[in-house]
């Protein structure tokens, strides 16, 4: 991933930082951040291993290869059985490659817009 020298500095700072972010709870719930391009860092995750996944990327017409079945394919292989994603989209065509992939898709929040976020749940 090529980062614009102006932010490099605080961008190599922050990645440092994010590498040893790992918060564990007295339930012990444990929250990670993993800063990386996702297309390339998704492979080296466990399958079968999270919970829940808040799916930001930008949006599909930026960055449509983010939204593709074969994304929702390997996420869905990383997520435990009934575990859950969330994301601001709402787009037919999103939550029809989330259905094939074997999601069920809900309706989620309405948080200051009018389209409702979408549940995907394993």
């Amino acid at each position: 991933m090529e980062v614009p020298e102006i932010i490099k500095t605080e961008f190599d700072a922050f990645r440092d930082l994010a590498a040893k972010l790992e918060i564990t709870d007295k339930k012990n719930n444990t929250i990670k951040l993993i800063i990386g391009d996702a297309l390339q860092t998704i492979d080296k995750l466990p399958d079968n291993s999270f919970d829940r996944v808040f799916f930001d990327p930008f949006s599909p017409g930026k960055q449509p290869e983010m939204w593709s079945e074969e994304i929702f394919q390997q996420i869905f292989e990383k997520m435990k059985t009934a575990a859950k994603l969330s994301t601001y989209s709402c787009a037919k065509w999103i939550r029809t490659n989330m259905i094939n992939t074997g999601f069920t898709v809900l309706d989620g929040p309405k948080i200051g817009r009018k389209s409702p976020a979408t549940i995907a749940i394993k």
